[in-house]
């Protein structure tokens, strides 16, 4: 026998006031009750007036910050055929699991600060599909892509994912120029160039790693090699540990390998003219006015990026990114002519060119790569 509603009753907490107790009842014959303690205030009082734009538009600016208690009337049903995670947790010997098979019904309290985006996923999950946006923001889709990596319910999710993906492909990180959005999911503790969309591009690499999408993963990963300036870290997304290793590793290596070249250059501009290497004591020979020329802007230049000083630049290398290091050695290091054509390939800039010349683009990481973990939706 179903058990009757529970009432919107207030429920005292240590404050000095109550806090209002909102139910949501996805299907009236539930046997199991989910309680989420930090519902948003805005949140209406009956789920069918809950509009699908404001799942659709669900932020961190909501986590943890509500004082609503919400009490969600569901379906086992439907809970343990769309989330692997509850069907173990309903055969487990837990205490939720105990509780179940012994009454036939189970109260769960769910530690999720992304309620609207819980919302959501319960919504797909009993089948209320015109409360279901067709489009959302990135943070909803941020929000979503961690709800179903903890869940499991990738297959259940997926007909949305896909449309919410799509809606939003073309807002996909591309230029350094791009700014961070103001409703993007967690907040980057590092973020360090103002014109850096790191932040976004983070939410991408969970969105595409959940939803299996080849291509964007493989833009994003490179995208955060060729553009962060520092420590890449996950920011509160639950990011395999792996995946940032891996860019963290291969930005450094790259930037090592840069200031080496760098360091080599200064050692080779210090051996002589390119035209005819000789020695270096001699003023009046224009191959040693070109020496002093090339090697004073290239000490100079190298100087002014704190690569000759002490402490030399260390891994993580804070300030340097990939793309902003080589736009600057095109773009500074110069030396002046000596006003002699014979010496063209002698002046720095065709020396750095000749050195990045060999430099291609980070590579994007393959979402299958051995190296990171078994997806939670792999066959």
């Amino acid at each position: 026998m179903a058990s009757s509603p529970t009432p919107n009753v207030p429920i005292l907490t240590t404050g000095l006031k109550p806090k209002e107790t909102l139910t949501y009842v996805f299907d009236p014959d539930g046997d199991v009750t989910l309680v989420l303690d930090n519902a948003p205030d805005s949140l209406p009082a009956r789920l069918d007036d809950l509009k699908f734009n404001t799942l659709g538009e669900s932020s961190y600016l909501f986590f943890g910050t509500g004082s609503k208690i919400l009490r969600i009337r569901a379906s086992s049903k439907h809970l343990t055929l769309a989330c692997p995670y509850f069907r173990r947790m309903f055969r487990s010997k837990f205490s939720e699991g105990v509780q179940f098979q012994s009454q036939g019904n189970a109260e769960i309290k769910i530690h999720e600060s992304r309620v609207l985006s819980f919302i959501l996923l319960m919504c797909i999950v009993h089948c209320r599909m015109r409360q279901v946006p067709t489009v959302v923001s990135l943070s909803a889709l941020t929000g979503m892509a961690a709800l179903v990596d903890y869940y499991e319910c990738h297959d259940a999710v997926s007909v949305f994912s896909d449309l919410w993906i799509r809606a939003l492909e073309n807002q996909l990180p591309t230029t350094p120029e791009v700014k961070p959005t103001l409703f993007s999911f967690g907040q980057p503790r590092n973020y360090q160039d103002p014109t850096l969309d790191y932040f976004n591009a983070l939410n991408w690499i969970l969105i595409s790693w959940v939803f299996y999408k080849e291509d964007i993963f493989r833009k994003m990963s490179q995208y955060l090699q060729d553009h962060s300036t520092g420590e890449i870290t996950a920011n509160l997304l639950p990011i395999p540990a792996a995946i940032i290793d891996k860019l963290n590793k291969q930005r450094t290596a790259y930037i090592q390998q840069l200031i080496d070249d760098l360091n080599q250059l200064h050692s080779k501009v210090a051996d002589g003219c390119v035209q005819t290497p000789g020695s270096l004591f001699s003023h009046s020979d224009p191959k040693e006015q070109c020496t002093y020329l090339v090697l004073g802007a290239l000490t100079k230049r190298m100087m002014e990026m704190n690569l000759l000083r002490a402490p030399a630049p260390q891994s993580p290398f804070p300030g340097f990114g990939v793309s902003k290091t080589k736009a600057r050695l095109r773009d500074a290091f110069k030396s002046p002519s000596i006003g002699n054509s014979a010496h063209e390939a002698c002046k720095l800039s065709s020396r750095i060119t000749t050195m990045l010349s060999s430099y291609s683009d980070p590579v994007g990481f393959d979402i299958d790569d051995p190296e990171f973990p078994r997806r939670r939706n792999a066959q």
